[in-house]
């Protein structure tokens, strides 16, 4: 087979397996809509309404693996193309990053409150708010035994998470509702 046909040949055998994998390549990257569940709260609410909002919010994600979506947790959200963000995590610059096993599994989520301000004007502490971050990540991953929720503040990890009780005590992750279950997607928590 002369030299030049066996060029064309491979670089014809060469696009077509470019023109298959590409569509999975880009399968992989393309953004999907997918919901987080997050606390909100709006700085120009009344003062009656000073709960903070815990709700499922559509998100774009960028990345197809299980700590692209976790990380989506830190993001603003801004409704309505509204300039002020309404995602209690984001305000306060809380980081929230995952572990995953092997097959892609969280294992683990870090609520970083290293960097965390409490913005002026905003009447929730810095605990209360990683709290609530701690209630909304265990509403996505209610297996306790499965994923471990830890609040690192300066390399320190502890457990944030409230031991159940027979009151149910406000806030109480352990009672939250997965978002996967029959549970209204919204609920309120106080200061």
């Amino acid at each position: 087979m002369p030299t030049c046909h066996r060029d064309s040949h491979t670089m014809k055998l060469l696009g077509q397996l470019v023109a298959l994998l590409l569509p999975i390549i880009a399968q992989g990257t393309q953004p999907r809509l997918m919901t987080v569940t997050l606390p909100l709260w709006y700085l120009g609410a009344a003062e009656s309404e000073q709960a903070i909002l815990i709700a499922q919010v559509p998100m774009i994600c960028g990345g197809t693996d299980a700590v692209a979506w976790v990380e989506l947790h830190s993001r603003p959200v801004r409704p309505d193309g509204a300039e002020v963000d309404i995602n209690l995590i984001s305000i306060y610059k809380l980081v929230i990053t995952a572990e995953v096993d092997r097959d892609g599994r969280v294992t683990k989520i870090a609520i970083d409150t290293s960097k965390a301000v409490r913005p002026t004007g905003y009447p929730f502490t810095i605990e209360k708010v990683a709290d609530e971050a701690v209630a909304c990540m265990r509403r996505e991953f209610p297996d306790k035994s499965k994923t471990k929720i830890v609040v690192v503040h300066d390399g320190e990890e502890r457990s944030h998470e409230q031991p159940t009780t027979e009151q149910g005590g406000g806030g109480n992750a352990s009672e939250l509702p997965s978002h996967s279950s029959t549970a209204p997607p919204m609920s309120r928590a106080t200061p």
